[in-house]
């Protein structure tokens, strides 16, 4: 299952819960608690486990994991980690691909966070190298 899709199977299971995603702001005093990663690393700070655990994740999809009292990164949360680009302390893109050479990124200020490369829909990439130019486009003279 992709990283999108595990998102939204723990929204599923935790109930979307909007009141849940207030009071995690309060609690870690960060405006967007799922999208910032002081929460998950700071001292003290469990958020992952709790959500976890709050939501009686299935194991297969937990991003980290308690060994001998210390959080640590399971194999998934370890490689959707590495496929974030980091602005500061807020993931500013996510690589879908697992091949670091990938040139497609996911930026959620950017097409609506569908994937692209360099700005440019994937879909309309794969659009033009299927099928050709759509109906009525004039390429520039």
């Amino acid at each position: 299952m992709s990283m999108p899709g595990q998102v939204r199977e723990g929204q599923r299971r935790a109930g979307g819960d909007t009141q849940g995603i207030r009071r995690l702001r309060d609690e870690f005093g960060v405006p967007y608690p799922l999208a910032d990663r002081r929460p998950y690393i700071a001292p003290g700070r469990r958020l992952l486990i709790d959500l976890q655990g709050r939501s009686n994740l299935d194991p297969d999809f937990c991003l980290v994991a308690v060994a001998n009292g210390q959080a640590v990164l399971t194999a998934p949360g370890d490689e959707f980690f590495a496929r974030v680009d980091w602005s500061g302390e807020e993931p500013a893109t996510w690589r879908p691909h697992d091949d670091p050479a990938s040139p497609v990124r996911v930026s959620p200020l950017a097409r609506f966070g569908r994937p692209a490369i360099s700005g440019i829909s994937t879909e309309a990439i794969a659009s033009e190298l299927d099928g050709g130019p759509r109906r009525g486009f004039r390429p520039a003279s």
